[in-house]
């Protein structure tokens, strides 16, 4: 292996003791690991939607304990300020892609592709995350994260659209609910 190479760490590799985190301000925290950025692989998800209007994006399927993992980290990195607004929702984790995110296919080729709404959508991916810090936002602390790199593999299968026809001789109305013997 080349020496010069840095392997990105796993999340599970991130010691979250070894997180720190300095105020900037009065509205903003900044995330260091180890005296670099706080960088880290996340498993392997799903994105539903691909890439929204606003320069993001939410990705479903993650591993339970990476859930559990991110928490803790952003208990750690808003040095527990509250009100507070998780980057998990009910459709998964939330990140900033935008214009600057390294988008590589399913081969590890480069795509210079445009980030417009709609893109990758329906399509499994890998990610490299940067968590940049913690900021307040109309009265509420949420987290900074950004896809510093993503990796999409093979369109997920989707369900084919089937045409309804009637059938004319079974056109019989129904009224109410009834259960069959």
């Amino acid at each position: 292996m080349n020496p010069y190479i840095k392997v990105m760490p796993l999340w599970n590799e991130v010691d979250l003791n070894l997180v720190e985190v300095k105020q900037s301000g009065t509205t903003r925290t900044k995330a260091s690991y180890a005296s670099g950025p706080l960088r880290f692989q996340i498993p392997r998800g799903y994105l539903r939607y691909g890439f929204s209007q606003y320069k993001t994006i939410s990705i479903s399927n993650l591993d339970p304990k990476f859930q559990e993992w991110f928490l803790s980290l952003e208990k750690v990195v808003s040095e527990g300020s509250e009100p507070f607004k998780s980057a998990f929702s009910e459709y998964g984790l939330r990140l900033k892609a935008d214009d600057t995110t390294l988008v590589f296919n399913h081969k590890g080729e480069y795509v210079s592709d445009e980030h417009v709404e709609g893109y990758l959508k329906d399509f499994d991916i890998s990610c490299i995350v940067d968590v940049e810090g913690a900021y307040l936002w109309k009265g509420v602390w949420a987290l900074s994260c950004k896809v510093y790199l993503m990796k999409f593999y093979e369109p997920a299968p989707k369900i084919p659209e089937f045409e309804m026809v009637e059938d004319e001789e079974s056109s019989t109305t129904l009224s109410g609910c009834a259960f069959l013997p």
